[in-house]
């Protein structure tokens, strides 16, 4: 394998630079930099200003600079002395001195840059430069940038200088590496942050949006839908008082299709408020008893005449969102209601739990049971089991039921299912979690 003619010649010159013997004073300034440069860790603008403006001391140079590699360019990235004004310029690699360091991995010691053909001569005027000595600073041998030191002074450093800014170059070049690497992280953490936050506000407001939507579809839809079913309910009393019965189950029944369609815009919107709700439900002391018959004025007449409620508790009141405990329990009994044949009750029970301590709410059916290919996923949006009696969904009602238990720190389970029949329990804690 042939040598690398770049590195040999570094290689030649370093050795000739050890020949060289450093004052005492200026290894002790050394090793307090090196100290210096520790404490700089992980702070890259503090770390190469830290170098700079102790390499200007070292050497009696009018101005120090660290330049990174960037691309084609390299970049005054940090500066003292008289190259403070020109912090952040760009040089170009392929016609600079500090370029060639960097492609020849070698120091470089111009004299005078009047007469040395490989600066960038109007770059110097510009600096007011006339003599430099630039050293690459490698990180696992790969150049990444230079450190240079300046004078306004023809011939301004001696072997002394050249050999120092050596010995510094080793000690920075693996540090720079690393703390190049890490303020790139950094940049890209920082840079990644902000998108996360700009996407965070563009979600705040698309969810605001559509809950101005579901407010407005509450309103404007479910609403009108209950007066119409209230105005049902009233005219089919009326019409029962003066004995006209068949007009008066029409309606009722025309108020039950009604109640389907309400319980369905209802768990609609709830499964649109539930999914992306992260926080536990607002939980007020609530009447037990309030909760039951709110539950029950869902249902039409002949509904509720199935419905058979067993009170075994005598707790009287608990901390609910009673709005989601309504919807869970009207779900649970209508699906029981579905389920069941025809006439046959459906029951709904209250008990106490003592471990943990909780109110217990089941609803027991007289169906033919779930299929067992369907338990595993029964709590799932989109979930149907096959209802013999024909009755239609759309596979939320279940999952609706466990997320409004899960907000409560409570659960839903399927305590029973065999072929004459299914019991569902809600655990509903008396004591909120912390």
């Amino acid at each position: 394998m042939a040598a690398d003619p770049g590195r040999s010649r570094a290689q030649t010159k370093r050795t000739q630079m050890n020949q060289v013997a450093l004052q005492p004073g200026k290894l002790e300034r050394i090793i307090q930099m090196q100290s210096l440069i520790v404490q700089a860790a992980f702070d890259l603008d503090r770390f190469m200003q830290t170098v700079v403006n102790n390499l200007q001391d070292l050497t009696g140079a009018k101005g120090a600079v660290v330049e990174l590699v960037e691309g084609d360019n390299m970049v005054y990235r940090s500066t003292c002395g008289s190259m403070n004004p020109f912090v952040g310029m760009h040089l170009a690699r392929a016609n600079s001195l500090s370029g060639l360091c960097v492609r020849n991995v070698e120091v470089l010691h111009c004299i005078d840059a009047q007469t040395d053909p490989r600066v960038d001569l109007a770059a110097c005027h510009r600096v007011g430069v006339r003599s430099m000595v630039c050293t690459p600073l490698l990180h696992d041998r790969v150049p990444v940038g230079v450190l240079k030191v300046m004078s306004d002074k023809v011939n301004a450093f001696n072997d002394e200088d050249v050999q120092t800014l050596q010995l510094m170059a080793d000690v920075l070049g693996a540090a720079l590496g690393k703390q190049i690497a890490y303020d790139r992280l950094n940049k890209d953490r920082q840079r990644l942050s902000h998108q996360i936050a700009r996407q965070e506000q563009e979600n705040r407001s698309l969810l605001s949006e559509r809950s101005d939507m579901l407010t407005v579809l509450a309103h404007e839809v479910r609403q009108p839908l209950n007066n119409a079913s209230a105005a049902l309910q009233s005219a089919a009393h009326l019409l029962a008082e003066a004995n006209d019965l068949s007009a008066a189950q029409r309606l009722s029944r025309a108020r039950g299709v009604m109640g389907h369609v309400l319980a369905n815009i209802d768990n609609t919107l709830a499964v649109a408020a539930l999914l992306t709700r992260s926080t536990p439900a607002e939980r007020e002391d609530a009447d037990v008893d309030t909760l039951i018959a709110l539950t029950l004025g869902d249902f039409t007449a002949e509904e509720r005449q199935r419905i058979v409620c067993e009170r075994l508790s005598s707790t009287r009141t608990v901390a609910m969102d009673t709005s989601l405990m309504r919807l869970a329990l009207r779900n649970l009994l209508s699906n029981a209601l579905d389920f069941s044949p025809p006439g046959q009750p459906v029951t709904l029970s209250l008990s106490d739990c003592d471990a943990p301590l909780a109110l217990i709410f089941d609803v027991i059916d007289h169906g033919g049971g779930i299929d067992q290919q369907g338990v595993p996923l029964l709590f799932e949006k989109g979930m149907q089991s096959t209802n013999p009696h024909n009755a239609t969904g759309h596979g939320l009602g279940l999952y609706i039921v466990r997320r409004v238990m899960e907000l409560h720190h409570g659960m839903a389970q399927l305590l029973r299912n065999c072929a004459d029949g299914v019991t569902m329990r809600l655990v509903l804690p008396l004591a909120p979690a912390d």
